[in-house]
């Protein structure tokens, strides 16, 4: 019985991650968390300006850092995960934050 619930227990786990990757692009949700943050980044790149009180620029600075630096480090792992599904790929090549 043990060895029944241990199996179980692996394929409840295993088909989890497996259709994470089955998912349309849409439906993923890692991939729609990295859009989402990949469009905040965008967004706030566009916002700073130097006729921007000093406390805002900060602000806006602050929310760059945090936005840009975690889609830089997602795309990268994502990359790695999603090697061989051309429609995740062409997502995450469209943002280039470089």
């Amino acid at each position: 019985m043990k060895t029944l619930n241990l199996i179980f227990v692996c394929m409840v786990f295993s088909g989890g991650a497996y259709s994470q990757v089955r998912q349309s692009p849409e439906e993923n949700t890692e991939i729609k968390y990295f859009t989402d943050i990949a469009d905040n980044c965008d967004y706030l790149s566009g916002e700073w300006d130097s006729d921007l009180t000093k406390k805002r620029q900060r602000e806006i600075e602050k929310q760059v850092d945090r936005y840009c630096s975690e889609v830089s480090r997602l795309k990268e792992k994502l990359k790695q995960k999603y090697k061989g599904h051309p429609d995740i790929e062409s997502i995450l090549n469209g943002y280039d934050f470089e």
